[in-house]
């Protein structure tokens, strides 16, 4: 067992059993053809890699992709995170050679992700249609930010306008503020894991039907899965004309905000029940507040009644420093939780002790963590085998030994500035 092991047999009772039967990693087998850059597609194929895929990642030969540039004095640390467990190849795709080259390579891959804008693989024949003559089995996502057609195909799409257009951004925020933005990206994670599981169903519908199994065109967009996770606030409104204001969660008729505490630490709650407000009701009345109607939280209950409880519960927290009022929240039954930062995560007792992190050790760095894969399968050891490696890494390995090049055919591409 080494520090890299993300999920050891001992990590939680339960599983101990079920991880030393495991057969191997889910994906094994899969082999990926990654040209994706910035945050969704280099995700995606991170989780597919996490759970044994083998992704080639294709970059620029002398510019590498731009995630490598991220970061203090050139050592990227989002790099390293969502480049880990891919082998690392140039090729340059604007090139006839390098466009030979990659025809060579998805004749043996099983998929293939781009995130360039709609047309550009086409133009460089290496569209769908193009791969598929090759390797009818091929499955070929295109991440845009607005999908494939439609009047904004060919606008540059980024996670933060995605998110925007979603409705998101709308009602996040202060009711007397602006529009808020989320302080991280929600729209490319958010992509990253639909089109991870749009693959698994691809390669599943293609699997069934045998050998003569065919691949298929997945058309994923960045705000495509924000209408999907926005989708209760949208059929509201298709239905009843009622959308949430800023700072408003279904007409105040749950608790879902932040508080300050005593000691400037900040809460979070959020009540979302009739029997959990009436637990804050009672909570709050056994401290003395002076709350309006008989604490009885009903569909016709005034909206002024929520606003005052969700007042008192914040002028409440503000009395007691976090740790107490977290506690008072839990004994309560009220669900809470401390706001952390970046650096409080890295403390907390649970993620501890679910090894929510893996120690990984870079050549360069030296150690640091990284957070593991997002869920665990029993049957399935899942590790990061090693962070995200430099330009070109994997040249020798991907074109000598995976596609047959000779040294000479090798030595002439990278001299001609294909590789």
């Amino acid at each position: 067992m080494t520090t890299n092991d993300v999920m050891p047999n001992e990590l939680v009772s339960g599983l101990g059993k079920a991880a030393s039967e495991t057969r191997g990693l889910p994906l094994e087998g899969v082999v990926v053809l990654d040209t994706t850059t910035v945050i969704g597609g280099p995700l995606m194929s991170a989780l597919l890699a996490d759970f044994g895929a083998r992704i080639i990642k294709i970059e620029s030969p002398g510019r590498g992709d731009d995630g490598r540039k991220l970061g203090k004095s050139g050592k990227s640390m989002y790099w390293r995170f969502m480049a880990r467990n891919k082998e690392c190849v140039t090729c340059n795709l604007r090139t006839e050679e390098g466009q030979r080259l990659f025809r060579k390579l998805a004749a043996k891959a099983d998929v293939v992700l781009t995130s360039v804008r709609p047309g550009v693989m086409q133009k460089w024949g290496l569209g769908y249609d193009a791969l598929s003559a090759i390797n009818p089995r091929i499955i070929m996502l295109q991440l845009s930010g607005y999908g494939q057609d439609g009047p904004y195909a060919q606008k540059p799409g980024y996670g933060a306008l995605a998110e925007a257009m979603s409705g998101l951004v709308y009602m996040t925020g202060d009711p007397a503020g602006p529009p808020a933005l989320p302080g991280a990206p929600i729209a490319d994670p958010m992509a990253s894991a639909m089109g991870a599981l749009a693959i698994l169903l691809a390669l599943r519908q293609r699997d069934r039907e045998g050998p003569s199994g065919r691949g298929q065109q997945i058309d994923l967009s960045l705000y495509g899965p924000m209408l999907y996770i926005m989708g209760s606030y949208l059929t509201e409104y298709s239905a009843t004309g009622h959308y949430p204001i800023r700072g408003e969660q279904l007409g105040k008729r749950i608790l879902r905000d932040v508080a300050r505490a005593k000691d400037g630490a900040w809460v979070v709650f959020s009540v979302i029940s009739g029997t959990l407000i009436g637990r804050v009701d009672r909570l709050l009345r056994d401290r003395g507040y002076s709350l309006p109607g008989d604490g009885q939280y009903l569909p016709e209950t005034p909206t002024e009644n929520y606003l005052a409880l969700g007042a008192c519960l914040k002028e409440w927290i503000a009395t007691l420093d976090r740790k107490s009022a977290l506690e008072e929240l839990d004994k309560a039954g009220i669900p809470s939780a401390p706001i952390y930062s970046v650096a409080d995560v890295f403390s907390d007792p649970h993620f501890a002790s679910r090894e929510d992190f893996v120690a990984v050790d870079d050549p360069e760095i030296g150690p640091m963590k990284m957070p593991r894969a997002p869920f665990r399968l029993s049957r399935a050891q899942v590790g990061v085998r090693h962070p995200g490696k430099p330009l070109g890494a994997d040249n020798e390995r991907i074109y000598s030994e995976f596609l047959g090049l000779d040294p000479a055919e090798l030595a002439r591409l990278q001299s001609d500035g294909v590789i």
